[in-house]
């Protein structure tokens, strides 16, 4: 066991408490703030693309009921194009089936690799997921980094600081 002035270091601890929290403010915050805007940042435009109408019309079946680790719920099928083209299998679900049962035919679009419910609203949601991401980043940016460059004297205050 090492003893400095501020703290005690020993080998069984992974370090001291205010190691732990530099890492999760310079590390875990950032990253999973851009995590969460980049998730819903890459699904807005094809959630935007379905509540304007945009994308293939058809019929999704269900065909598959997965439950995930964290208890949401999908279906999973086969999409088929209102203009009888080729049927796309292995297609995610994004919309409310709260009621489907194995071969539930419900009218769907497709776009990027997953069908809506026609007229979805998903892109509200993901518009907001990507605000809160941004905004998280954006904060963090303003307190940890730019407050350690003040302190440290590296960067000058902004002009409206008074200072001593």
């Amino acid at each position: 066991m090492a003893k400095t002035d501020t703290a005690y270091y020993s080998s069984t601890r992974p370090g001291p408490p205010r190691l732990r929290r530099r890492i999760g403010f310079w590390v875990v915050i950032p990253l999973l703030a851009m995590s969460l805007a980049g998730y819903a940042g890459g699904k807005l435009p094809a959630a935007v693309s379905v509540a304007e109408g945009h994308g293939t019309h058809g019929m999704f079946t269900a065909e598959q009921y997965t439950t995930a680790h964290h208890g949401q719920r999908s279906w999973t099928g086969t999409f088929t194009p209102q203009n009888h083209g080729q049927a796309i299998k292995d297609v995610g679900y994004n919309g409310d089936l709260s009621d489907a049962v194995h071969g539930t035919k419900v009218s769907a679009v497709y776009v990027d690799g997953e069908a809506y419910a026609p007229g979805s609203r998903q892109w509200i949601l993901d518009l907001v997921l990507f605000i809160a991401g941004v905004f998280v980043f954006a904060f963090w940016c303003w307190t940890v980094p730019i407050r350690y460059l003040r302190r440290s004297g590296s960067v000058p205050p902004p002009p409206w600081v008074r200072t001593a």
